[in-house]
């Protein structure tokens, strides 16, 4: 573990030095039945709802934070239009989290910490070790600290807003491929380390890293993690095209739900759900889809198993979330655009053929 004072914190700038572009005047959103589609610039990573008409999201290869505006006309047609916070070249920003009217976002190609304060559309930049590359973030709302892991520097870093220092706790493991990370309610922090196939707990009393959850044979090459109500993680198993949920006490260890298109590699993933039941939405990166399932937490499903692709050409989806009226929003990275998928996620010429 090693603390140090940030080396350099990028002063505020002012808005009116903040060259903040219009990508598109007001745009017409694309409606195939299925999905509304709204077309982005810089091959968008990942992507959080701040309400029902503004949706911000990571643009990696236009080194910016976009805002996405949207006013609905009717319940299909939707007027947006875009805007890009730039963030410096070659900052190529990557994760999000909202939190108190903030975005933070981690610079993979900057080796920084983000600040986007909405109210007064201000940027800051906090700086993190040298050649670190941070990707994943998550905000401890018990402390309002701000945690990410790094892929090169294969760390663990806590960040305190309010006495700018950072903390490093080195990856028990070398060159593990560090990506996600999520709170549950009961003191730990679990992250995904997509390289060594594993998933690892950080106790935050302790402050140190648990064994890992054994993840099978094959491993499976863990992407994005989720804790869901009852404080169980979620995990996107790439490799293997499943989704897993954390079962301690089983032989498994985990309880897996294979996708429909076992070879279209999961990756995003947003849970919701109780003390009964989890609704699970998710990405294939590899197949341009989506997916969506409902479980009781013994493992029943609820719901068909929904699996459907995106619209547009070169569709490769990365990051997901859930917003009012349990309406998604996919960041589609290869076709640059971010897709709505309202509830009850299919068509009637989509619906399933069930035989008996």
């Amino acid at each position: 573990m090693r603390m140090q004072k940030l080396i350099s914190v990028l002063v505020l700038l002012a808005i009116s030095l903040l060259p903040i572009q219009d990508a598109n005047a007001v745009n017409i959103a694309q409606f195939d039945g299925l999905f509304r589609t709204y077309t982005v610039l810089g091959s968008p990573k990942h992507v959080v709802v701040e309400t029902a008409g503004k949706v911000w999201f990571t643009a990696p290869n236009a080194d910016a934070i976009g805002l996405l505006s949207i006013t609905e006309v009717t319940s299909q047609v939707a007027e947006y239009s875009t805007r890009y916070f730039p963030t410096g070249d070659g900052s190529k920003p990557y994760d999000l989290a909202l939190h108190d009217g903030v975005i933070w976002f981690t610079l993979a190609g900057g080796d920084a910490l983000g600040k986007l304060t909405i109210a007064t559309e201000t940027l800051t930049y906090y700086s993190l070790p040298p050649n670190s590359g941070p990707r994943g973030l998550a905000i401890n709302t018990s402390d309002n600290t701000i945690w990410c892991v790094t892929n090169a520097g294969n760390t663990l870093i806590r960040f305190d807003p309010a006495s700018e220092t950072i903390e490093e706790f080195q990856y028990p493991v070398v060159n593990a491929g560090l990506e996600d990370l999520a709170f549950n309610g009961s003191g730990a922090l679990w992250m995904t380390a997509t390289a060594r196939n594993e998933v690892r707990q950080f106790d935050l009393n302790t402050m140190a890293f648990q064994i890992p959850i054994p993840t099978g044979s094959s491993g499976g090459a863990p992407v994005t993690v989720v804790i869901d109500a009852l404080n169980y993680p979620w995990v996107t198993f790439s490799s293997l095209g499943e989704i897993g949920r954390y079962a301690p006490g089983t032989l498994a260890l985990w309880r897996r739900f294979a996708a429909p298109q076992s070879d279209g590699e999961p990756t995003g993933l947003h849970i919701e759900g109780d003390s009964f039941s989890q609704q699970i939405w998710y990405t294939l990166r590899a197949a341009g889809a989506v997916g969506y399932f409902h479980t009781r937490n013994s493992g029943q499903l609820m719901t068909p198993h929904l699996n459907f692709p995106l619209p547009g050409s070169n569709s490769a989806p990365w990051g997901i979330t859930v917003g009012s009226g349990n309406v998604a929003w996919i960041a589609d990275s290869g076709a640059n655009q971010l897709v709505e998928w309202r509830p009850p996620y299919f068509e009637a010429i989509y619906l399933p053929a069930i035989t008996r």
